[in-house]
This record gives C-alpha cells, structure tokens and sequence, in this order.
C-alpha cells in the first residue's frame, strides 16, 4: 500500500477490503497484484504483477468496476495488453496503450 498514512485506518481498512474483493475475481487473480496505490484526490490504483497493468478505479463503487474489467478481461488480453485501464467512468472502459 502506498500513499496512504498509517493512522488513517478507515482508509486502510477500505484498501484492505479492496485487496479482498479483487482477489474474488478468478482472472485478476490471475494477474496478480503488486500494488495498490492510494491518493486522496483521486483514488485508487491497482497495478498488476503479469502483465502489468495500472487499473484505475478512483474513489467508490469499486465490486462493479472490478466486475465490469473481469468481463471483458479476456477480450483485452488477446492483444497486447495496455499499460493502463482507467474503470472510472460509469458506462466505459478506456484503455491506454504502452508506448
């Protein structure tokens, strides 16, 4: 966890019970997760072990934003995989390729 002070335990908590939801969904778990990285203005991002990947998941609502990437993970990763998904926006998915 980075970004985050350790006396703010409602925010840790919150992260805590992130880590536990993303690890639910089978293929994120897959991909593992090295990091999450917190910032008070805007949010959270999570970063992938292989390949890796910045999600972007801001602030809240974060079981259906990891439900909405778990169902198009596939699709994603038969192409080269992007170096970051930003899952903030309510109806769409962007997607930023590596350079």
């Amino acid at each position: 966890l980075s970004g985050v002070e350790k006396e703010n335990r409602e925010v840790l908590r919150g992260l805590t019970e992130l880590i536990g939801l993303y690890h639910r969904f089978e293929g994120l778990r897959m991909l593992g997760l090295s990091e999450v990285q917190y910032d008070a203005r805007s949010g959270v991002s999570l970063y992938t072990v292989r390949p890796v990947i910045r999600l972007k998941l801001g602030t809240g609502e974060w079981q259906e934003r990891l439900a909405r990437l778990e169902e198009i993970l596939p699709e994603i990763l038969k192409g080269k995989p992007p170096a970051s998904i930003d899952l903030t926006y309510e109806k769409r998915i962007f997607m930023k390729q590596k350079t």
